[in-house]
């Protein structure tokens, strides 16, 4: 192997082990939403994690910490099909029958999607949430006007605007919202699935650009031109129809706690598909949320008896990989 050859490899391996470590990252700051069937990033995609998927980032104002920003709304469709690809996802997107999105479109162009765009509702890959999904989730279970607090400075950085000068910053800086979400309000906003009129597209949580009011409130939305991407939108993730396997013989029980009646023992290995996340709780040392789940097709019990597929209980997702 020659001098170039082996420069090469070792540029690949060292690619592959920043971006296996983004992956690994992306899995961990998943949160759980309780009375949901889906997670959401933690964390606004950060640029770094969109350039390690897209080898690009189009982002006016360069931090690899920073949330990537001027993403249409056909990039960011772009994004979550290549990104759910690369981790074994289904693919949520599909235009003209395809997933590959490269088919009808050129990212980072300005360009739209000539075609209608279809949503797999039952693929388990990444896309951005409607109005409603984001909007429960920054509520975080709680009663506050901004995600997480009463008081704008404990979730947000928020300055006079000046055009001159970037008010972006690396994200989850301040106070997340109960159920862990940083940045819901402040930093950049974020697209989301809804259609305003024509070619726009609403958006949610106030950016930087907003100054201090009323826009940092859950409630308020923006919207903007699908295909242009902006300097102050940015993206968040959404995963639902999450299936996992039992690491253990676990109990599927009747309701959401350990005292509850247990319907039978899931042998180890069986695959299950998460249609509910409920309370949180710390268990033999392991925090995580109980979840309600489906049986999938070929499981049984810990005696090796068949469990019909689609039947339904709670277990403790802490023992679900």
């Amino acid at each position: 192997m020659t001098k170039k050859n082996i420069f090469i490899f070792l540029l690949i391996f060292y690619y592959s082990f920043l971006f296996a470590i983004e992956i690994d990252n992306l899995k961990k700051q998943m949160c759980s939403i309780p009375g949901t069937n889906y997670q959401l990033s933690s964390t606004e995609v950060t640029q770094r994690l969109f350039e390690e998927v897209t080898g690009k980032n189009p982002s006016s104002n360069i931090n690899p910490n920073y949330p990537v920003e001027c993403v249409s709304y056909y990039d960011v469709i772009y994004f979550c099909n290549k990104l759910s690809v690369l981790m074994g996802y289904e693919p949520v997107y599909i235009i003209e029958g395809e997933t590959d999105i490269l088919m009808a479109y050129q990212p980072f162009y300005n360009l739209e999607i000539d075609y209608k765009i279809e949503v797999n509702e039952n693929a388990d890959g990444f896309r951005i949430p409607t109005i409603k999904e984001w909007q429960y989730a920054a509520k975080g279970g709680e009663n506050y006007k901004y995600p997480g607090s009463d008081n704008i400075d404990d979730i947000a950085i928020v300055k006079p605007y000046d055009p001159e000068e970037s008010h972006e910053y690396e994200v989850a800086q301040k106070k997340p919202n109960g159920y862990g979400l940083y940045d819901m309000s402040g930093n950049v906003s974020e697209w989301v699935m809804d259609l305003f009129e024509d070619d726009l597209t609403y958006i949610c949580g106030a950016s930087y650009a907003y100054n201090y009011g009323k826009y940092y409130e859950i409630s308020c939305l923006g919207y903007n031109s699908r295909a242009y991407g902006s300097g102050d939108v940015g993206i968040r993730l959404l995963r639902a129809n999450i299936k996992k396997n039992t690491s253990i013989n676990l109990r599927l029980r009747n309701n959401e706690t350990k005292d509850s009646e247990t319907i039978f023992i899931m042998s180890k290995g069986v695959q299950v598909k998460i249609i509910e996340f409920g309370s949180f709780e710390t268990i033999d040392g392991i925090s995580s949320n109980w979840v309600k789940v489906e049986v999938q097709k070929g499981a049984k019990d810990r005696d090796g008896n068949p469990i019909k597929p689609g039947t339904v209980g709670w277990c403790f997702g802490g023992f679900l990989e």
